[in-house]
């Protein structure tokens, strides 16, 4: 996928990426993205976003601004933050909860709920 990023393009991917630095390569291409971060993603959140009425109507559950993203063994301090969204998509994993999307630049896009 690396190779065909093009600066100020929108990529939106599933969990199909093989490292946690795809987000900072689109980054560093000015490129706006949106995916499913991997099962076993460990975070550290240096902020809490808060939540609007036209957020929780589009089924944001939670909004966060990261500090460190990565593997359980793996987590770096990002050098820009990069936001984790938890929304209702009707789609759980098999402990219950709400799968996560990451956000990277500025997103274009409104997340809506399918269920």
């Amino acid at each position: 996928m690396r190779r065909f990023v093009q600066p100020g393009e929108f990529y939106v991917f599933d969990r199909g990426y093989s490292d946690y630095r795809l987000f900072q390569d689109l980054h560093d291409h000015a490129c706006s993205f949106v995916g499913r971060v991997q099962e076993n993603v460990a975070y550290e959140v240096s902020r809490e976003c808060p939540l609007t009425d036209a957020d929780r109507a589009a089924g944001v559950i939670r909004d966060v601004e990261l500090r460190r993203l990565g593997t359980p063994h793996h987590t770096r301090l990002l050098p820009q933050p990069f936001r984790l969204v938890w929304v209702s998509t009707g789609r759980r994993r098999a402990d219950g909860t709400v799968e996560p999307l990451i956000l990277g630049k500025r997103p274009a896009v409104r997340i809506i709920p399918t269920d």
